[in-house]
């Protein structure tokens, strides 16, 4: 969805004009009368929006034209230009315990050996110092759930 004010703003205006209208029949029509125009109202501002996006969908389809420059990203992430992607592969992480530095609710921070990493909780919340056990690794995103304590008592890790 756009919500680029040059896409959005004819929408809320169109919008608020029909509501305008509305109020002003609510005072003169009977109530059947009135629902029939707000069921026109809607039939209306849909027709409306149909049109809009159809013409909206030609101006952007030429990249050159003032909307589209406005509208879509152009610019590209080049390696020449010094980006990169997270080369760094964490699949060696599955299966490894660490404790959480941060909340995960779902996301936060946990340590793994001396490493920060930035994890996503499976489901629940996941509190701060709690045990945390990986358990995929999709590209740089890591998945952790809570993990089962230890016998020997609460957990330790140092915290980087």
């Amino acid at each position: 969805m756009i919500h680029h004010p040059l896409i959005l703003g004819p929408k809320i205006a169109f919008l608020v004009l029909l509501i305008a209208v509305l109020v002003v029949l609510h005072a003169y029509l009977s109530p059947e009368q009135f629902h029939v125009a707000a069921v026109i109202s809607v039939a209306v501002f849909v027709c409306f929006l149909v049109i809009f996006w159809i013409i909206i969908a030609r101006m952007l389809a030429d990249p050159d034209s003032k909307l589209a420059r406005q509208v879509v990203l152009s610019s590209q992430q080049r390696v020449e230009n010094g980006y990169r992607a997270a080369s760094e592969d964490m699949t060696s992480l599955v299966g490894q315990c660490g404790v959480a530095l941060t909340p995960l609710r779902p996301s936060g921070t946990a340590a793994f050996d001396e490493r920060r990493i930035t994890v996503v909780a499976e489901g629940e919340f996941i509190d701060r110092d709690a045990r945390v056990e990986v358990i995929a690794v999709q590209g740089a995103r890591v998945v952790v759930r809570r993990a089962a304590q230890p016998a020997g008592g609460p957990p330790r890790a140092s915290r980087a």
